[in-house]
Protein backbone atom coordinates (compact mmCIF):
# COMPACT_ATOMS: atom_id res chain seq x y z
CA UNK A 1 0.00 0.00 0.00
CA UNK A 2 1.72 3.16 -1.21
CA UNK A 3 0.20 6.75 0.96
CA UNK A 4 0.64 9.94 -0.77
CA UNK A 5 -0.09 13.03 1.36
CA UNK A 6 1.33 16.70 -0.09
CA UNK A 7 1.29 18.98 2.50
CA UNK A 8 1.16 22.66 1.33
CA UNK A 9 2.91 24.56 3.84
CA UNK A 10 4.90 28.45 3.74
CA UNK A 11 8.57 28.29 4.56
CA UNK A 12 7.61 30.79 7.62
CA UNK A 13 5.49 27.78 8.79
CA UNK A 14 7.58 25.07 8.66
CA UNK A 15 10.44 27.42 10.12
CA UNK A 16 8.56 28.76 13.08
CA UNK A 17 6.74 25.23 14.00
CA UNK A 18 10.10 23.13 13.25
CA UNK A 19 8.31 20.03 12.96
CA UNK A 20 6.10 17.79 10.32
CA UNK A 21 4.24 16.11 12.76
CA UNK A 22 3.30 12.35 12.88
CA UNK A 23 5.49 11.42 8.90
CA UNK A 24 15.01 -13.18 4.04
CA UNK A 25 18.19 -13.58 4.38
CA UNK A 26 20.08 -16.74 5.34
CA UNK A 27 21.62 -15.87 8.25
CA UNK A 28 19.60 -14.68 11.33
CA UNK A 29 20.06 -13.01 14.32
CA UNK A 30 18.27 -11.32 17.18
CA UNK A 31 19.53 -8.28 19.48
CA UNK A 32 17.97 -6.86 22.53
CA UNK A 33 18.91 -3.56 24.13
CA UNK A 34 17.23 -1.16 26.40
CA UNK A 35 19.91 1.51 25.77
CA UNK A 36 20.61 4.47 23.39
CA UNK A 37 23.29 2.59 21.58
CA UNK A 38 22.53 -1.44 20.64
CA UNK A 39 24.36 -3.77 17.65
CA UNK A 40 22.72 -6.47 16.20
CA UNK A 41 25.64 -8.98 14.99
CA UNK A 42 24.96 -12.36 12.38
CA UNK A 43 26.93 -13.89 10.38
CA UNK A 44 29.97 -11.59 10.92
CA UNK A 45 27.51 -8.16 9.76
CA UNK A 46 26.60 -5.68 12.37
CA UNK A 47 23.96 -3.07 12.52
CA UNK A 48 24.33 -0.07 15.12
CA UNK A 49 21.34 1.88 15.68
CA UNK A 50 21.96 4.98 18.26
CA UNK A 51 19.57 7.23 19.88
CA UNK A 52 16.47 5.54 19.46
CA UNK A 53 13.09 7.76 19.84
CA UNK A 54 9.45 8.45 19.00
CA UNK A 55 7.70 11.39 19.01
CA UNK A 56 5.30 12.00 22.14
CA UNK A 57 1.66 12.53 20.47
CA UNK A 58 -1.33 13.96 20.90
CA UNK A 59 -4.68 12.27 22.84
CA UNK A 60 -6.15 12.33 20.11
CA UNK A 61 -3.38 11.04 17.96
CA UNK A 62 -3.60 7.95 15.66
CA UNK A 63 -0.20 7.72 14.68
CA UNK A 64 3.25 8.32 16.09
CA UNK A 65 6.95 8.23 14.15
CA UNK A 66 9.97 6.52 15.67
CA UNK A 67 13.34 8.05 14.86
CA UNK A 68 17.34 6.58 14.98
CA UNK A 69 20.31 6.21 13.49
CA UNK A 70 21.17 2.94 11.65
CA UNK A 71 25.10 2.28 10.39
CA UNK A 72 25.97 -1.32 9.04
CA UNK A 73 29.29 -2.33 8.31
CA UNK A 74 28.29 -4.17 5.34
CA UNK A 75 25.27 -2.93 2.16
CA UNK A 76 22.17 -3.81 3.94
CA UNK A 77 18.36 -2.76 4.34
CA UNK A 78 15.70 -2.12 6.60
CA UNK A 79 13.12 -4.02 5.17
CA UNK A 80 10.53 -3.36 8.72
CA UNK A 81 9.09 -2.91 11.94
CA UNK A 82 6.98 -4.33 14.69
CA UNK A 83 6.01 -3.00 18.00
CA UNK A 84 3.67 -4.82 20.43
CA UNK A 85 -0.19 -4.44 19.59
CA UNK A 86 -0.63 -2.54 22.80
CA UNK A 87 1.18 -0.01 21.14
CA UNK A 88 -0.01 0.10 17.83
CA UNK A 89 -1.95 -2.02 15.24
CA UNK A 90 0.84 -1.73 12.41
CA UNK A 91 4.23 -0.12 11.55
CA UNK A 92 5.14 1.54 7.88
CA UNK A 93 8.30 2.82 6.85
CA UNK A 94 8.14 6.11 5.34
CA UNK A 95 10.02 9.10 3.90
CA UNK A 96 9.65 12.40 3.43
CA UNK A 97 10.27 14.43 0.78
CA UNK A 98 10.46 18.41 0.24
CA UNK A 99 10.38 20.46 -2.72
CA UNK A 100 9.88 24.28 -2.57
CA UNK A 101 8.63 26.78 -4.99
CA UNK A 102 7.58 30.34 -4.81
CA UNK A 103 4.11 32.08 -6.14
CA UNK A 104 3.56 36.14 -6.83
CA UNK A 105 0.56 37.66 -6.35
CA UNK A 106 0.04 41.21 -7.52
CA UNK A 107 -3.21 43.94 -6.67
CA UNK A 108 -3.40 46.97 -8.41
CA UNK A 109 -5.44 49.70 -7.07
CA UNK A 110 -5.66 52.32 -9.89
CA UNK A 111 -2.78 54.50 -11.78
CA UNK A 112 -0.64 54.81 -8.59
CA UNK A 113 -1.37 52.22 -6.37
CA UNK A 114 -0.26 48.72 -6.49
CA UNK A 115 1.39 45.61 -4.04
CA UNK A 116 3.31 42.48 -5.12
CA UNK A 117 3.47 39.84 -2.64
CA UNK A 118 5.61 36.39 -3.25
CA UNK A 119 5.48 33.68 -0.86
CA UNK A 120 7.97 30.74 -0.99
CA UNK A 121 6.32 27.75 -0.35
CA UNK A 122 7.20 23.83 0.66
CA UNK A 123 5.69 20.78 -0.60
CA UNK A 124 6.25 17.82 2.12
CA UNK A 125 5.48 14.27 0.44
CA UNK A 126 5.16 11.37 2.67
CA UNK A 127 5.08 8.22 1.39
CA UNK A 128 5.74 4.73 2.09
CA UNK A 129 8.87 2.40 1.34
CA UNK A 130 9.48 -0.88 1.10
CA UNK A 131 12.82 -0.45 2.80
CA UNK A 132 15.21 1.78 3.92
CA UNK A 133 18.73 1.05 2.42
CA UNK A 134 21.81 0.90 4.58
CA UNK A 135 25.37 1.67 2.68
CA UNK A 136 28.30 -0.23 3.81
CA UNK A 137 29.68 1.75 6.63
CA UNK A 138 27.51 5.02 6.25
CA UNK A 139 25.34 6.20 8.73
CA UNK A 140 21.34 6.59 7.69
CA UNK A 141 19.20 8.99 9.90
CA UNK A 142 15.86 8.52 10.74
CA UNK A 143 14.48 11.81 11.23
CA UNK A 144 11.95 14.48 10.81
CA UNK A 145 11.78 15.19 7.17
CA UNK A 146 13.27 12.44 6.54
CA UNK A 147 12.79 8.22 6.60
CA UNK A 148 10.94 7.42 9.85
CA UNK A 149 9.39 4.27 11.05
CA UNK A 150 5.16 4.86 11.73
CA UNK A 151 3.55 3.88 14.34
CA UNK A 152 -0.36 3.34 12.73
CA UNK A 153 -3.32 3.14 14.43
CA UNK A 154 -1.84 4.04 18.18
CA UNK A 155 -3.71 2.17 21.07
CA UNK A 156 -3.00 4.97 23.81
CA UNK A 157 -1.32 8.47 23.09
CA UNK A 158 2.48 8.43 23.48
CA UNK A 159 4.25 10.27 26.99
CA UNK A 160 7.14 11.39 27.01
CA UNK A 161 9.32 9.23 29.13
CA UNK A 162 7.64 6.30 28.06
CA UNK A 163 9.84 3.22 27.05
CA UNK A 164 8.86 1.04 23.94
CA UNK A 165 9.95 -1.93 22.14
CA UNK A 166 10.52 -1.75 18.51
CA UNK A 167 11.67 -5.05 16.02
CA UNK A 168 13.40 -4.20 13.28
CA UNK A 169 13.91 -6.40 10.54
CA UNK A 170 16.88 -6.19 7.74
CA UNK A 171 17.26 -7.65 4.41
CA UNK A 172 19.86 -9.86 5.58
CA UNK A 173 17.78 -11.63 7.71
CA UNK A 174 18.74 -10.12 11.01
CA UNK A 175 16.06 -9.06 13.86
CA UNK A 176 16.66 -6.70 16.70
CA UNK A 177 14.97 -4.99 19.44
CA UNK A 178 15.28 -1.79 20.15
CA UNK A 179 13.50 0.25 23.15
CA UNK A 180 12.77 3.91 21.82
CA UNK A 181 11.87 6.82 24.50
CA UNK A 182 9.18 9.10 24.07
CA UNK A 183 10.62 12.68 23.70
CA UNK A 184 8.64 15.96 23.12
CA UNK A 185 9.85 17.76 20.21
Amino acid sequence: MNHRRPLFITTAALIATGTLSACGGSGSGTTTSSSSSSTAASGGEQVAVTEPWVRATAPSATTAAVYMMLKSENTDALMGASVPSTVAASTELHETTSTSGTSTTSMSGGSTTSMSHTSTTAMLDMKQVMSIPLPAGRGVQLAPGGYHIMLMKLAKPITSGEQIPVTLRFAKGKTMTVTVVGRSE
